[in-house]
């Protein structure tokens, strides 16, 4: 069943900074790709185990899916003297190949968390963005068949 074919949230106007693995200043949504993207989002250590699963599960149905992928580990809520720890062992984990597409957010936990809905920190939250501003679909928890073809069904981009 699909969650929602109309934007269920408006994001014009945000602007989140954002930085790639790779140490290169990004902004969100504007350096989100276009005309579609589908972004995960983690805040704790525990959902980057989900985090990365989505994001091994999307690569593995690339060929079908219109939009491309982005993470997002926000660490806001890390201290300061703790963040390069995390961003060195997140780094470690992920393929340079996609070092690009993985950006850390060290602030606007709040806009983040508008962004991804209402669930468990310690989840994996994902949802699709049109056109940098909508939108369009929203899950958490962890990959699951159901939720790939889900996501698989939405219509395609404008």
């Amino acid at each position: 069943m699909l969650r929602a074919l109309f934007a269920l949230l408006s994001i014009a106007g945000l602007s989140l900074p954002v930085t790639t693995l790779d140490e290169k200043p990004r902004s969100f949504p504007r350096d989100a790709a276009a005309p579609r993207s589908v972004v995960i989002v983690t805040f704790t250590k525990a959902a980057s185990k989900q985090g990365a699963e989505w994001s091994r599960r999307l690569a593995e149905v690339k060929a079908k899916l219109p939009a491309e992928v982005f993470q997002v580990a926000v660490l806001e809520d890390v201290p300061r003297m703790f963040r390069s720890m995390a961003i060195s062992g997140i780094a470690k984990q992920v393929p340079a190949s996609m070092r690009d597409h993985f950006w850390i957010a060290t602030e606007g936990g709040k806009d983040w968390k508008r962004c991804v809905g209402d669930g468990p920190a310690g989840e994996a939250f994902l949802f699709v963005l049109d056109g940098r501003s909508q939108i369009l679909w929203r899950a958490h928890g962890a990959c699951t068949e159901a939720k790939v073809q889900e996501l698989l069904t939405l219509p395609p981009p404008p």
